[in-house]
């Protein structure tokens, strides 16, 4: 019932731009950043 897939995004729309998904996801991350996480279909 949690959630099933998760996205970060780090400087999003600056020329550094990093996308991580799933597994990839750093314990940390840059003040500019933006988690998308999507929940379960139960």
């Amino acid at each position: 019932k949690g959630y099933s897939e998760f996205v970060l995004v780090e400087r999003m729309f600056l020329p550094e731009q990093r996308v991580y998904r799933g597994d990839d996801l750093p314990e940390e991350s840059d003040y500019f950043s933006i988690l998308f996480a999507r929940r379960s279909h139960a």
